[in-house]
């Protein structure tokens, strides 16, 4: 049985199984759009299973994908069937593993974690098993290191697939950043997934100092965006800035910074949330000279439009906590110079070169020393930052070069 072939200087392999939590349907993960366009022609088919609550509107795809909702409702029944699953031998070792890998108690919290995502993950399972006819020639990667990784290493525990792999950003790779910090069955998938790649070498370190488990199948695959016009512009005196409105954003931080701004800056913001009407009240009481605009929550194409047309002079992002932002490449591959904090992996892709890289923690008087140190630097320091802003996009998050690595490495 052949699992892959040359077509033209291709290496085609025979089906990718890519499952996601939305993707494509409605807005979410739009970092895929730029990464499916460049694996999806490596394989003659992709079934991507987007395991997520509602079916919207759906993005357009590769020509050879067949998209597919998983709704799993987080009912009666399913907390039943999670009950039922208290005496798995996957659950008696996951407890195990809290004790001694992690020294902790095992809490009734832990329980109910361990148990839903269990539960979800043999749904998840029982739909893979009756819809992917060839998994012997089927590549399956979770987009996340969540259910979905749990379900694949169930299978590839007997080598189901010819790879099994996820990927893990945040959420699903630092535990202290969950409501109750804890992450299941780490090892596990680390046991029994082929690899796991991280987009940032912070994650890496997660893995081995937070999950406790080995990293000899953790590989770094950082995400990548595509080339852009080079349209920074110092003059333009424009703030952007890009993400949800959650306490972990920190947006409200940005509006305090600029109550010590004196000179004139327009900041617009693209994203709402929970807290998006607080933070617009909280704007109203800026000063003057500050013009703020709230595009709220729109198409990624359309805040890549936006930054074609109006050159923005900087990006910022104030959050307490990131894997490496999409957005901040995206703002490199324009040639924007950056603000950020040092969390995660911003440290990875900031620095004072490509624009300012704060402490994890700053004061509202720091985030504004760093506003005005991009928005009053000689035009020449500027285009320094900006041209080295755009290095850093070619050199380490150009998404052609980045998605067929990624795609060589799973074919390894």
């Amino acid at each position: 049985m052949k699992l892959a072939k040359f077509v033209g200087n291709i290496f085609i392999m025979k089906n990718l199984l890519l499952i996601t939590a939305g993707f494509p349907f409605g807005k979410s993960e739009t970092f895929l759009e730029n990464e499916l366009p460049i694996i999806a022609p490596y394989f003659e088919k992709v079934t991507i299973l987007a395991v997520c609550d509602g079916l919207a509107d759906q993005r357009e795809v590769p020509i050879n994908c067949e998209v597919h909702g998983l709704h799993i409702q987080d009912d009666k029944q399913l907390k039943l069937k999670a009950l039922a699953l208290m005496g798995s031998k996957w659950v008696k070792k996951e407890k195990k593993w809290i004790r001694k890998a992690y020294q902790q108690s095992v809490t009734g919290m832990h329980q109910k974690i361990m148990l839903m995502s269990l539960a979800k993950a043999k749904h998840i399972q029982k739909w893979i098993k009756k819809n992917i006819e060839q998994p012997q020639n089927t590549v399956a990667y979770s987009y996340w290191g969540d259910d979905a990784a749990v379900a694949l290493a169930l299978l590839q525990r007997k080598n189901f697939f010819a790879k099994a792999v996820c990927r893990v950003h945040r959420w699903d790779l630092y535990p202290s950043v969950n409501s109750f910090p804890y992450l299941p069955f780490r090892n596990f998938i680390t046991n029994h997934l082929n690899t796991i790649h991280s987009i940032s070498e912070d994650g890496i370190v997660a893995i081995a100092d937070e999950w406790k488990c080995k990293i000899s199948s953790v590989e770094l695959s950082r995400l990548g965006v595509k080339k852009q016009v080079f349209s920074a512009d110092q003059s333009k005196q424009l703030l952007v800035s890009c993400s949800n409105v959650i306490p972990v954003k920190r947006v409200e931080l940005i509006v305090s910074a600029l109550e010590h701004i004196q000179s004139p800056l327009h900041w617009t913001h693209f994203g709402d949330g929970p807290q998006f009407d607080a933070l617009k009240k909280l704007a109203q009481d800026l000063p003057e000279n500050i013009k703020v605009t709230f595009k709220g929550r729109v198409a990624n194409s359309d805040v890549l439009d936006f930054y074609r047309k109006n050159c923005p002079t900087a990006f910022i992002n104030v959050s307490s906590s990131e894997g490496v932002p999409v957005s901040i490449m995206e703002a490199f591959s324009f040639g924007i110079p950056v603000i950020a904090t040092e969390v995660g992996g911003n440290g990875e892709i900031v620095n004072n070169n490509n624009g300012v890289l704060l402490a994890a923690h700053p004061s509202e008087e720091e985030v504004a020393e760093a506003i005005a140190a991009i928005f009053e630097a000689t035009p020449e320091a500027y285009t320094k930052k900006s041209q080295a802003a755009f290095a850093t996009w070619e050199n380490d998050y150009h998404a052609e070069k980045n998605y067929n690595g990624f795609v060589g490495e799973l074919f390894g």
